[in-house]
């Protein structure tokens, strides 16, 4: 019978992050959290609360991971394991706060395109940024999604502060999943985690960039496979 399975989305993304890897999981639930529908922070934490039951599995992506790592250390009874890909849990250093401010800026005073070309090329490995199956999604995702949507999320997740001190606490097991070509979040972010996870494993897939659950959904489905083994036993 299949068990439920929370999944996050990041900045800009909804379900269809998720629609490579869903059907290569046949023991899994699914239920997505729509963050993208959040106005601001409370309101995103909110719906994380909401949407999920007690004792939940979360999955969790970049800004996801954030939140939901928020979540668990504000609610540590109510998450039984959890699964963080392409995510810090580092503030956002003053050079990507600036960068930040500036792209809210720009949004505000001009009417938004959607992503171009030379900001895609960030979050794709340079071998699928020709690939629909990742490339096309990825846009349409940004393009339905909107302004709106990104000047929110943008504005109500950069005043971000380290949650790394506070990792130790987490009590449930935590499968760190990243890209080691990942030029969003470095390899160390994510080893700097694992090292103060008490119960963490730790995956760096090659050849993949920021959006590993389109990326490389095969790769991604057989980690969550092993890591449930241990998390559900039989």
């Amino acid at each position: 019978m299949p068990y439920p399975v929370y999944f996050l989305p990041g900045t800009q993304c909804d379900e269809r992050l998720w629609q490579r890897l869903a059907p290569l999981l046949p023991n899994i639930e699914p239920t997505y959290v729509p963050l993208q529908h959040a106005r601001n922070h409370t309101g995103m934490m909110a719906c994380i609360s909401d949407a999920t039951s007690a004792r939940a599995d979360l999955v969790a992506f970049s800004m996801g991971g954030y939140l939901a790592l928020q979540h668990v250390l504000a609610h540590p009874e109510r998450v039984r394991s959890l699964v963080l890909i392409a995510c810090t849990a580092a503030g956002l250093s003053a050079t990507e706060q600036t960068t930040r401010k500036q792209a809210l800026s720009w949004l505000q005073r001009h009417p938004y395109q959607g992503m171009s070309s030379q900001r895609l090329a960030q979050f794709v490995h340079p071998s699928r940024r020709h690939d629909p199956a990742v490339v096309d999604v990825v846009r349409q995702m940004d393009r339905e999604l909107g302004k709106d949507t990104l000047i929110t999320q943008l504005r109500e997740t950069s005043e971000r502060a380290s949650l790394i001190e506070r990792l130790p606490a987490l009590p449930c097991p935590v499968l760190l999943v990243g890209g080691q070509d990942d030029a969003m979040v470095p390899v160390s972010a994510l080893q700097t985690m694992h090292a103060a996870l008490p119960d963490s494993q730790l995956a760096l897939l090659p050849e993949t960039g920021h959006m590993v659950p389109l990326e490389q959904p095969e790769r991604l489905a057989a980690l969550l496979a092993d890591f449930y083994q241990r998390v559900f036993p039989t």
